[in-house]
């Protein structure tokens, strides 16, 4: 278990028109009340993207990889790490796809030909030539996270080549477990203190502050 202690701008202008002494306001009077009260319409919001899609992808021959490099993490599930934009599968997926349900890297996978289990995907994976998957693209957020002279309590899983650490158990009385629902099992930090990298750079930032900024990716 890995423990650490733990542009401006000028007011505007308010015209008030009293009507016990003013009946016929000045049309100037009138345009600058109404700008001044009319409400804005709120900009467009672009639809969000589906967090969950299925993609189905086939080589076109035994010597061509998917181009996906994975994490397989017991307890954490399947999470893909960087896709090949040049060759392979995935590749060839993706440019026939919308973008919101392109596989990216971040993604995790939740189920392949049926299979729900990590190592059960894993296999399928290394030997069909044609996958159905479920893809499962997490909510990313970040969470402030202060020592306050407590151990940080988190204990963690890690592929040793791997670019996130998933969390595996919180100890009470921590500095984690007093970020409540913002941090919790299961959860994959992906980023610390801004940065992102590998397990072990992610390991030394958590060492680096009393206060820290980590960014959690959660499905």
């Amino acid at each position: 278990m890995f423990f650490a202690c733990c542009c401006e701008s000028e007011p505007a202008q308010v015209v008030t028109i009293d009507p016990s002494t003013d009946e016929q306001a000045s049309p100037v009077q009138v345009v600058q009340k109404a700008a001044l009260t009319e409400p804005k319409a709120p900009p467009p919001q672009p639809p969000a993207a589906p967090r969950m899609f299925e993609a189905q992808l086939a080589k076109v021959s035994a010597e061509e990889k998917w181009g996906l490099n994975l994490e397989v993490v017991a307890g954490s599930g399947v999470w893909i790490s960087m896709v090949n934009e040049d060759a392979g599968a995935a590749s060839r997926y993706n440019k026939r796809s919308r973008e919101e349900v392109q596989i990216r890297a971040g993604d995790a996978i939740v189920q392949a030909n049926g299979e729900r289990q990590p190592a059960s995907m894993s296999k399928v994976m290394q030997q069909a030539s044609d996958l159905a998957l479920v893809v499962k693209r997490p909510q990313e957020f970040d969470q402030s996270l202060k020592l306050n002279g407590k151990l940080l309590g988190l204990e963690f899983n890690h592929q040793a080549d791997g670019q996130a650490l998933y969390v595996k158990s919180i100890a009470p009385d921590s500095a984690a477990s007093a970020c409540g629902a913002g941090l919790a099992v299961g959860d994959r930090i992906v980023a610390v203190n801004g940065r992102r990298g590998a397990a072990k750079d992610l390991l030394d930032g958590l060492k680096s502050s009393a206060a820290l900024s980590i960014t959690i990716a959660r499905l």
